[in-house]
Parts: C-alpha cells; sequence; structure tokens
C-alpha cells in the first residue's frame, strides 16, 4: 500500500508539472491551450493529490509504530470513506473528457503534441503518454481492493481474525458508486465542463452527475449530509433547474444572502434550497422595486 501510494503521488506530481508548462506558457502570452481548457482537463488531480499525500503519511506513522495489527490500516479506508469517494466516484467519467479534450486538442495543433511529447522524454514518465498517466487512478480503487484482499487471506492463514472485510466493503462501496456514476452518465458527460472550483468541495458533497440547463453543461454536486457552514464561511455554488452547481461566483451562507446576482432562472430553486436550510435570503432595493406590480 506504501509503494503504491508513493508511486501515484509521483504520477500526480508529473501531471501537475505538465499542467503548470501550459499555464506558463498562457502566462507568457503564448498559449497552446486556453486557461480554461487547461482547468477543465487537469481539475481533478490536485484533489487527487492532496488525498493520497494524506494516505501516505498514515501509512508512514502506521510503519513507524508498526505493533504486528493490521487494524491502524484499515482504519485508514474507514475513516477516509467520504473524501476517498468524492475523489474517486466519478474519475473514470472526468478521465474519459480529460483524454477526449486533449487528443482533439493535439489534432488540431502539432505544437501541442510535441510539448506534451517533449515532457514526455522524462524518464519519470517511464514512457508512457501524459493521458496513459492519467489513466491510473481509474485503476487505483480496484488495485487497492486486491491488495485488501491478499491481505486477508495472509492474516487469516496466521491464524488472525482481523476485520480487514470492513475495509473491503468500504472499497467495494466506493466501486459500486463509481459505476453507478459512469453507468448513468455516460452518455451526458461528453461534452462535460470540469471546473477547478470541484476540487475544493467539501467532502459532505459527495454526489456527483451531469445536469444540462439550456446550453450550459454543468458538473453538479447534492448534499448528503447537512453542512456545518460558520457565519462567515463562503461557499461557491450556483443553482440551476434542478441540482447544486459550484461555480466562481461566491455567496455567503449565514443567516441572509442576497440573490440578485443569481440568474433568474436559478432563483426559484435558491430559495427553496435557502428554506430548507432555513436561510432566508434578502432582497436589494432593486430587486423589490422590479417586483412590485406596475400600476
Amino acid at each position: 500500500m506504501y509503494r503504491n501510494e508513493c508511486r501515484l503521488i509521483e504520477k500526480l506530481k508529473l501531471l501537475l508539472t505538465v499542467r503548470d508548462g501550459l499555464l506558463d506558457r498562457v502566462a507568457q502570452k503564448r498559449p497552446l491551450l486556453k486557461n480554461e481548457e487547461i482547468t477543465q482537463i487537469f481539475a481533478r488531480i490536485q484533489r487527487q493529490l492532496r488525498f493520497h499525500e494524506k494516505i501516505y503519511e498514515k501509512l508512514v506513522k502506521i510503519i513507524e509504530n508498526w505493533d504486528g495489527s493490521v487494524c491502524d490500516v484499515i482504519r485508514v479506508w474507514t475513516e477516509t470513506f467520504d473524501e476517498h469517494r468524492q475523489v474517486y466516484s466519478s474519475y473514470a467519467n472526468y478521465y474519459d473528457s480529460a483524454k477526449a479534450m486533449l487528443e482533439n486538442a493535439c489534432e488540431k495543433d502539432p505544437k501541442l503534441e510535441k510539448f506534451f511529447a517533449d515532457y514526455e522524454k522524462n524518464k519519470l514518465f517511464g514512457r508512457k503518454r501524459v493521458v496513459e498517466i492519467m489513466f491510473e487512478p481509474v485503476q487505483y480503487v480496484p488495485g487497492l481492493k486486491n491488495i485488501l484482499e491478499r491481505l486477508e487471506k495472509v492474516d487469516r492463514e496466521h491464524g488472525s481474525n482481523s476485520p480487514i472485510g470492513e475495509a473491503i466493503v468500504t472499497i467495494e462501496k466506493i466501486l459500486s458508486y463509481s459505476n453507478s456514476v459512469r453507468f448513468n452518465n455516460d452518455e451526458g458527460m461528453k461534452k462535460l465542463i470540469l471546473t477547478k472550483e470541484i476540487e475544493d468541495l467539501p467532502a459532505d458533497l459527495l454526489k456527483a452527475s451531469n445536469s444540462i440547463h439550456g446550453l450550459l453543461e454543468v458538473r453538479w454536486i447534492c448534499a448528503e449530509k447537512k453542512l456545518n457552514v460558520g457565519k462567515d464561511d463562503t461557499v461557491k455554488l450556483i443553482l440551476f433547474s434542478d441540482s447544486t452547481v459550484l461555480n466562481d461566483r461566491s455567496l455567503h451562507f449565514n443567516t441572509q444572502m442576497k440573490v440578485n446576482d443569481v440568474p433568474h432562472v436559478c432563483g426559484r430553486v435558491l430559495k427553496n434550497e435557502l428554506k430548507k436550510g432555513r436561510f432566508e435570503p434578502t432582497k436589494d432595493d432593486d430587486q423589490k422595486k422590479a417586483e412590485e406590480p406596475q400600476e
């Protein structure tokens, strides 16, 4: 498990070097991809890296204080279930979309293809292409399940009865959920916009899908747990016809919220969501005047 995390962290960091190289080209006024395209393609990587670095740190502590029990190993996976599911629940869909965007862009611009080829010459890439490295997280959860099953087998052979099955069940739930998301959203995800802000979602926002409103395609999330939002916290979101969507628009979740900046089509849903959460939106003077009956 430790080696697995080390290897994946190294690969994710490689992807971020590629992303940073593309962003540098944008800053130098020599872009190969638009800034928003770079964000869409590499949207999930930073979040994944943070997750795996956290797992790595937990495993290091277990190894340093190893007492022969696997109970601490089991807790690594059971205690990080929510975040694990958030990070991986729809990664396969994300990968399909990002891969298609990269391949399409490279076909249109040989300079971009050469840019990637130059990075791929680095021995750390192991002769793999960028899209192949992006695929590795797709294999991560099934691979982890396999490791846990082997660990359980060895544990039983030594006469122990550690609850490794609990960790296996946790990983199976993530796999099942991922497969469900993929099955239900393959068609709708073809042109999915993957925004950078998704990386910073709280772990309580879990369920991911795709919703289309007019010509705008967005990635949406809905809360499965009550969120404890402090008075000064800022939640980045916007609401469409049937879903809560993360966006670059900042709305302050406290006892009052102005909704005048929210697109008209979202207003009704926003008010309903706020009422459910016991928040009362306020209206500014212009909005009140606009809603007053005309004589």
